[in-house]
């Protein structure tokens, strides 16, 4: 959709005005993911599609409130502006309470770590570089299956997870 051509677009200007990295990764975000919350007013979203949302959009989530609630009032016709604005709250308000039962996404620690994970695949040190890059991609498997409300964060079931998907 435009949410593409105004990513390049969005890059060009921040690149002309030499903006910092930061600032332009976190611009170009925003850009990118601005329909997202637009996209939710159409639907009633899950627990794990928030969790999702949340996981993937967590650092950037009050801007791009402010963003659809400034694109709505920019360019919705008047006769739909004030059921999407509710539709809007509605969801911001669903979102919220998903935060807040869940706590901070971003903050979320494994109940196991990298060592506990070599020992159940059997990595050592000295492992190829390919083998010991396991360990993350482990590592980001089982925090998405936590953030996604389908693995609980305990040792046991990390561990059984881990040997029945990865060993």
């Amino acid at each position: 959709g435009h949410e593409k051509v105004s990513e390049i677009l969005a890059s060009e200007i921040l690149n002309r005005f030499i903006f910092s990295k930061n600032d332009s990764l976190r611009v170009l975000k925003l850009v990118r993911n601005h329909m997202l919350l637009r996209g939710f007013t159409n639907q009633t979203p899950s627990v794990k599609g928030i969790r999702r949302f949340l996981n993937a959009n967590g650092d950037i989530y009050a801007d791009l409130i402010a963003m659809t609630r400034a694109d709505i009032l920019s360019d919705s016709p008047l006769t739909v502006k004030g059921r999407m604005l509710n539709d809007l709250d509605a969801i911001v308000k669903k979102i919220d309470e998903v935060r807040n039962d869940v706590g901070d996404i971003a903050n979320i620690k494994l109940s196991i770590n990298g060592l506990v994970i070599m020992n159940i695949l059997n990595i050592v040190q000295n492992d190829k570089p390919a083998r010991k890059q396991l360990i993350g991609v482990v590592q980001q498997r089982l925090l998405e299956q936590v953030i996604a409300g389908d693995l609980d964060n305990t040792p046991e079931v990390l561990t059984s997870f881990v040997k029945s998907n990865f060993s």
